[in-house]
């Protein structure tokens, strides 16, 4: 859960607030003690009012180390968004929201991610286009967020296209082979391949890195051309499953990156 080691005391204690009070308000104060003791907290004393059950656990949980602290909010959040009440993960993805967070796939995904870490290796063509889509996915809506990530990568593509003597960029036949020939003609890879037999390496080694390393991008754009025809706001016409969105703003992410 790569994301997790970004979290500070500061955002723990307010991740924690929030499902706390989303614990408090879709439960009954017994089921909420059974929910708490899921995360490992353990309600003490008259568990009748809230009042006494609410300070004896959020006590416990300040005196938790910072990765009790992260593995009590995981399993928080998993039993409410992973629940079957519609309702209760609307209401909990909503206040994490307001609170800069996306629950996702057992990580809390700050909600400006790309924008403060990845902009000096994006493109600036691109950098509107991936900032909606993490927008949109975080705002609950993966369809629109992965046809913002295929248009970041298309925008870049056709910069690329631009910048050299290719083929019109409108009249080529697929977003794959668009992704494909833009990274290619870029060069990073053959750059990458001259870096690395001055770094010591055979030119063999290099080549064939290289080529495994064109292989993986010519996957990563053709499942993004699929994704978007399934699953994306204009041309697809199944929902989108949030995970894999996620993933997919990752794949564009890198894609436009090798063509800067």
């Amino acid at each position: 859960m790569p994301l997790d080691h970004e979290l500070s005391e500061t955002d723990l204690q307010r991740i924690y607030a929030a499902l706390a009070s989303e614990v408090q308000r879709h439960f009954r104060i017994t089921a909420a003690g059974g929910v708490f003791r899921s995360a490992g907290l353990l309600p003490v004393g008259d568990q009748q009012y809230w009042a006494p059950l609410m300070a004896g656990v959020d006590a416990q949980f300040r005196r938790f180390s910072r990765d009790e602290k992260l593995r009590t909010v995981r399993i928080l959040a998993q039993q409410m968004m992973e629940g079957r009440n519609e309702a209760v993960r609307e209401s909990v993805a909503k206040l994490l929201r307001e609170h800069g967070f996306h629950y996702l796939n057992g990580t809390f995904v700050p909600i400006d991610f790309f924008d403060e870490r990845e902009t000096q290796f994006l493109p600036p063509s691109s950098l509107s286009e991936i900032s909606k889509a993490m927008s949109r996915l975080v705002q609950g809506d993966p369809g629109g967020a992965l046809t913002s990530a295929c248009g970041a990568v298309e925008t870049a593509a056709a910069d690329v296209y631009r910048a050299h003597p290719l083929r019109d960029f409108s009249r080529e036949d697929s977003f794959q082979k668009k992704v494909v020939i833009a990274i290619e003609e870029n060069g990073k890879l053959a750059e990458l391949e001259t870096q690395l037999v001055r770094l010591g390496w055979c030119r063999e080694q290099a080549e064939i890195l290289c080529k495994n390393l064109k292989g993986v991008l010519n996957q990563a754009a053709y499942v993004m051309q699929t994704l978007r025809s399934k699953m994306g706001d204009v041309h697809g016409k199944q929902p989108a499953i949030e995970s894999v969105v996620f993933e997919a703003l990752k794949l564009a992410s890198v894609l436009v990156a090798l063509m800067k």
